[in-house]
């Protein structure tokens, strides 16, 4: 019960070398919206931490939103640095 409910988590693991805007756009405009559909969830959400200034222009440019919120884990644990997607 916190503010990522109803949201699939999209984890984006990448070899240094193809760690680029481009790369990850790519990546991103091919998997966000079906993802979505086939998991049935209102939102997507994918970490990108302050130093992945690559991840971040890309998440921006794929339409993501940086967000406050922390994802909480199942032992209470918060989480930050989360990027999220509302479907259309």
């Amino acid at each position: 019960d916190d503010y990522y409910d109803d949201c699939g988590i999209l984890r984006i693991d990448l070899a240094a070398a193809y760690e680029r805007e481009d790369v990850i756009c790519s990546i991103l405009n091919l998997v966000s919206v079906p993802f979505m559909t086939l998991f049935g969830c209102a939102k997507i959400a994918t970490k990108a931490p302050i130093y992945a200034v690559e991840r971040r222009a890309a998440l921006a440019n794929a339409g993501y939103a940086a967000k406050r919120q922390p994802l909480i884990g199942h032992d209470g644990t918060h989480y930050y640095d989360y990027w999220q997607m509302l479907r259309d």
